[in-house]
Formats: structure tokens, C-alpha cells, sequence
């Protein structure tokens, strides 16, 4: 769906005063929504740790050692890619949405201006991740990546527990559920040399039956499913 398509659905883009380009849904019981990557905490030493459940599941060693490429296949507002490229992956961020797109490229650019060495590790491409991955080498990605991320929609929450996020709550209205999330996970364990990993709520489903291991947080988990034997 084109931004202009986009916007006839109830959504629109507008900058805010200090510049940034902020999501306004229509009807919303919260304000604007803008994609900020200076706030997300990567200079600490528990963000730099390599046995946080992220460096774990997308295989960094703890010390030393070949840093994976990573293809963030579903980049959102590129918090996920924003970490793993603070950490040294090089990362290929995909997304689908123009204007979610837009958001996370508008952060980007934001963020040039604090932390160039992080953005120059990660590369924005606009398009859906199953056709991207299917023409991966006429896409201009490069190599293969060693490892791809997944973060499909999470289930919406029951009604007693609290409320998403505003930000969860505005990407939920532009993009809807993703609902070929198993499709994209066969795909990505096609592409993959490494391994896939699988970003879940702590108490959710997972996409496939036994993933090889999985790295639990305090409210998520990541999946992991290895690759038999490196491509």
C-alpha cells in the first residue's frame, strides 16, 4: 500500500516542530507517533553485553569473533535493528509499509547526527520481505545473511492486560496482523546460512513446533532456529 493509499485510510504524515516526521491515526486516543532511535540505550554495559538474549540468539560469541550479517526482515521502527547494529552486525532492514518506511528512514537520517558509525551498519530497503527474498540477488542485498530476524506482529493482548504501546498500537492500525508469518518464516529458513530467529511475546506460540533453542527476556523470547549445517 502507496503512502497515498495510506493516507485515504485514516492515516497521515506531517512534521512535527523540531522536524521529525510524526504517524497521526485518525480517531486515535493517543498523539502523533514518530520512530526516535537516539532514545532506545546503547552505550550501557548490560546494552553492550553479548549474553543479552538478543546477542544470544542471533549468535554472537562473547568475545571476539566473526560478526553475522543480519536481515532484520520486518524492521518496524527499527529498535531491533537499531540494538544488533550498536552491537557490530551489519543489518539489512526490510519494510513493507511506505509510511512505516518512511518513519524508520526519517529516524535514520535523525540519528546520523549522534551516532553515524551505528547507521552506516545498516542498510533500508522498501519492500516485502517474501518477494525480497526470493530475488534476493536482484534486490542488491549482497550476500546472503547469515542470520535472518523475524518480528511478526505480536497477538493483541487480552483485554485485562494492559495496553500496548502507542507506538504497537499505531503500527497495528497501518499495517494490520501479519498474517503470513509462517510463510515468511519458511522463507527466511530458506535464505538463511545461520540460523532464524523469532521475536515472541514471553507466553505466545511459537511459529513452529521445537525451535532449536530459545532466549528468554523478562516479557519476550527469541526463538532460534539453526541451520543444519551452514549454506
Amino acid at each position: 500500500m502507496s503512502v497515498e493509499e495510506e493516507r485515504k485510510s485514516g492515516w497521515s504524515l506531517g512534521r512535527a516542530d523540531d522536524g521529525r516526521l510524526e504517524l497521526t491515526v485518525d480517531g486515535a486516543p493517543y498523539g502523533p507517533v514518530s520512530a526516535d532511535l537516539s532514545t532506545i540505550e546503547v552505550k550501557s554495559p548490560a546494552a553492550r553485553s553479548r549474553r543479552q538474549p538478543l546477542a544470544r540468539a542471533v549468535g554472537l560469541a562473547r568475545s571476539g569473533g566473526d560478526m553475522p550479517r543480519v536481515c532484520d526482515a520486518t524492521a518496524g521502527l527499527g529498535g531491533d535493528a537499531w540494538l544488533l547494529a550498536a552491537l557490530g552486525c551489519e543489518v539489512i532492514a526490510l519494510e513493507r509499509s511506505e509510511v512505516v518506511f518512511a518513519l524508520l528512514e526519517d529516524a535514520l537520517e535523525r540519528a546520523r547526527a549522534t551516532a553515524p558509525e551505528i547507521c552506516d551498519r545498516i542498510q533500508l530497503v522498501h519492500g516485502d520481505a517474501l518477494e525480497i527474498f526470493a530475488n534476493w540477488p536482484e534486490r542488491g542485498c549482497g550476500a546472503c545473511p547469515d542470520v535472518v530476524f523475524l518480528d511478526p506482529m505480536f497477538p493483541p493482548k487480552k483485554k485485562k492486560a494492559a495496553l500496548e504501546r502507542k507506538e504497537m498500537r499505531a503500527l497495528r492500525s497501518v499495517v494490520g496482523e501479519d498474517a503470513d508469518a509462517s510463510a515468511l518464516l519458511d522463507a527466511a529458513l530458506k535464505l538463511a546460512r545461520r540460523r532464524v530467529v523469532v521475536k515472541r511475546p514471553l507466553h505466545a506460540e511459537s511459529l513452529a513446533l521445537q525451535p532449536t533453542v530459545s532466549q528468554k527476556g523478562k516479557s519476550m523470547r527469541y526463538d532460534v532456529y539453526v541451520q543444519a549445517q551452514s549454506k
